[in-house]
């Protein structure tokens, strides 16, 4: 079995030993209400249904209600900057019930109907009912900036109730390896504290690992396994929350995983795995 001084080295980075307290983790943060003019439009508005009404929180009222003309159409929101986006929530407003489509798509550039260039994230076919909530929680983190919802093939106008996206509050782990084999390895994060530690945390499998009393952070629920599961270093995360690591990765590193433990607030990266 691989010590840990000898992995650790493997994947070219230093242990350090740092103290910390654990207050409530973070959750999800609904981003695109109460952005500025500008930032909803919609390829037709029937009356004063106007898209700024599905990001509104209005909820299940017509009056606030963003509604096409016609049943093939599109809305969409510029969030202002690139985030790493978790999930979108919409919540349908159909008269009559019955067939539609709907198309969650994600870009970096404003899509106006023309998705070429664009990421479809989720497309929910079938017979649908007024009120219906269609939620895409995404199994990784997708940085956009644009989101659009586009309706095709409904027997209704398109329209909605609300219309919403949500960023992490917690931080965004990537790491980009040169598995098999073993070679240089790149970390990142963002959306860590400011100017905050972080401890790196690298283990052979996923699980739920509780960390112990008098560790930093006790009590927190990693999602790694307990397969020797082990600190590879702290780092400062810069003004942003962000920083990048660069080291090596031996073979035996490959395929095996890791997660980001925020020593500020005790919040918890995804979990990543090292390919």
């Amino acid at each position: 079995m691989r010590s840990k001084s000898r992995l650790i080295r493997c994947l070219g980075f230093v242990a350090l030993i740092v103290s910390g307290t654990a207050p409530q983790a973070g959750a999800d943060e609904l981003i695109s209400e109460g952005l500025p003019p500008g930032s909803y439009s919609a390829s037709s508005v029937y009356d004063y249904h106007v898209p700024d009404l599905a990001f509104d929180g209005g909820g299940l009222v017509f009056e606030s209600t963003w509604v096409a003309t016609d049943p093939a159409g599109w809305i969409e929101v510029d969030l202002g900057e690139m985030r790493d986006l978790v999930r979108t929530r919409l919540t349908l407003h159909m008269s009559p019930e019955g067939r539609a489509t709907y198309r969650v798509w994600f870009a970096s550039a404003p899509m106006q109907g023309d998705f070429a260039s664009a990421t479809v994230i989720e497309t929910f076919a079938g017979s649908h009912v007024d009120g219906e909530i269609l939620e895409s929680v995404l199994p990784e983190p997708q940085s956009a900036r644009y989101v659009a919802v586009e309706t095709s093939d409904s027997v209704a106008w398109a329209a909605w109730y609300e219309v919403q996206v949500f960023a992490a509050d917690t931080p965004i782990l990537r790491a980009s390896g040169t598995c098999p084999g073993g070679g240089p390895i790149e970390v990142s994060w963002s959306d860590a504290a400011p100017n905050g530690q972080c401890a790196l945390i690298f283990a052979l499998d996923q699980g739920s690992f509780l960390i112990p009393a008098q560790y930093p952070c006790q009590g927190t629920l990693l999602g790694l396994g307990s397969n020797q599961i082990q600190l590879v270093g702290t780092f400062r995360s810069d003004a942003d929350g962000s920083r990048t690591v660069r080291g090596f990765a031996g073979n035996g590193a490959c395929g095996a995983f890791l997660q980001v433990l925020d020593l500020t607030n005790c919040d918890t990266s995804n979990v990543t795995p090292i390919e």
